[in-house]
């Protein structure tokens, strides 16, 4: 029998799980379940999705067919339904019947909504207090999706978009552009508290950079370049934490401290949402973790006999979601650290990641498994053929797409058709004279 392994390119169903006190599950009900549910809706209709975006209030989903579909409460117009109302089950964005085009790429933040259309255009929904949408003038909030002018990128194409609580990102293949909230995050020197319009990241602005991976928290912007560097956005500052990473698939990060005028935006007292994480998933299934606690890049190991290849990986500030090779869904739980004693050994660890690329001492240092993080796995139910995994970013809300499971078939099974084709009477022949009874009648 072939192995069959699932992709991402798979049809795809949405199941989800955890609390929906905010209806951001599209489940049409209240009810919050512990366990992975399909979402009926998408099922019934035949709609294969390929993104889900998942905030506080609402998710946001991209399907195969460029539709995007929204749920949850809609205060300042996050869901981009030209109304304020709270919608309980997904409900279709009306962009074919306003000309919009087809949706290639999607995000958001707690309070609004990024579209990518197919033609370059970007379009903005929400609340618009951090002045996140980029629209000019800058409007209080919009209630259907309205499109950035583009002309700040003098004939460039958007690779992709990102967003945050109190941003948005747009990306080519060269440059990275931020608006919103100037809180350290924008990757833009202190000045004006405000970035209404999109404004390129002049500390990333170099002509032998090539972006591959930007991804967004409240805190950060972290980007990969295609020669394997990454680099982080925050505190007023661009910094490198890796470098020649050439195996990068993913990125995926969480946190980070958001300062304006020495103050906190929110969540001052809680030093664990501040602490900045950014998770990076390799080609060949393995996962590092980079914490702003130690500044280093580690390696993850996990509590299982057999180190699974992971497919994909979403961060929170409360747990890891993860999916195997094998399609199989896990919630993770990171393990204190213990502190090493520093012996002369340790004098060849780099300070800015533990995985310089050709220095053998610190390649030996990652295969100790004292040195590397440990994650504890709590399998999913229900989770078999996953592809991709999200979740908010408090990790209370989680969201898994699984393939169709008519992919995992060799062949349909089929039915013969009926060989009779007109309405008839039947009956039955009993005894040598052949008496006929009809089969609807009852004889006593």
């Amino acid at each position: 029998m072939p192995y069959i392994e699932y992709a991402p390119s798979d049809p795809c169903e949405v199941y989800v799980w955890g609390s929906n006190k905010n209806f951001t599950l599209g489940l049409a009900s209240e009810q919050s379940p512990k366990d992975p549910e399909v979402l009926e809706s998408f099922r019934r209709d035949g709609v294969s999705v390929q993104k889900v975006e998942m905030q506080k209030f609402h998710s946001v989903f991209l399907t195969n067919a460029g539709d995007v579909y929204v749920c949850g409460h809609g205060l300042g117009g996050r869901l981009g339904l030209n109304s304020e109302k709270t919608t309980l089950s997904v409900t279709q964005l009306p962009l074919a019947k306003v000309n919009k085009g087809r949706c290639v790429d999607i995000a958001s933040g707690q309070d609004h909504t990024v579209m990518l259309m197919e033609d370059g255009q970007v379009l903005t929904c929400g609340l618009n207090n951090h002045h996140q949408l980029g629209l000019i003038p800058p409007p209080p909030q919009v209630l259907s999706p309205r499109p950035i002018s583009m002309k700040f990128l003098k004939e460039k194409k958007v690779v992709g978009v990102c967003a945050a609580k109190y941003h948005t990102v747009i990306y080519t293949e060269d440059s990275v552009y931020t608006f919103g909230l100037n809180a350290g995050q924008l990757g833009h020197p202190k000045g004006e508290r405000l970035q209404t319009t999109p404004r390129q990241i002049s500390m990333l602005s170099h002509p032998d950079i090539k972006f591959h991976h930007v991804v967004s928290s409240d805190g950060a912007i972290v980007c990969a370049t295609m020669k394997g560097d990454i680099y982080v956005c925050q505190e007023y500052k661009c910094r490198k934490i890796a470098s020649k990473q050439l195996e990068i698939k993913q990125l995926s990060v969480v946190g980070g401290p958001i300062n304006h005028a020495g103050e906190a935006v929110s969540g001052s007292g809680d030093v664990e949402k501040q602490a900045l994480k950014v998770a990076m998933l390799t080609k060949s299934g393995k996962l590092y973790l980079w914490q702003s606690s130690s500044l280093t890049l580690t390696r993850c190991l996990f509590n299982t006999y057999l180190q699974p290849r992971i497919m994909d990986v979403c961060l929170s500030t409360k747990n890891i979601a993860l999916v195997s090779k094998s399609g199989e869904g896990y919630l993770g739980t990171l393990a204190p650290k213990k502190e090493a004693k520093k012996t002369p050994e340790n004098g060849c660890q780099s300070k800015k990641t533990a995985l310089p690329p050709s220095n053998t001492c610190s390649l030996v240092k990652l295969l100790e498994w004292k040195e590397c993080e440990h994650i504890s796995l709590k399998r999913l139910h229900s989770v078999n053929r996953a592809t991709k995994i999200t979740c908010s970013s408090g990790g209370e809300s989680f969201a898994v797409l699984q393939s169709n499971p008519k992919v995992g078939l060799l062949y349909e099974p089929s039915v013969m058709y009926s060989g009779i084709s007109e309405p008839h009477d039947a009956a039955v022949g009993v005894g040598r004279q052949w008496r006929r009874h009809a089969r609807h009648r009852c004889q006593g």
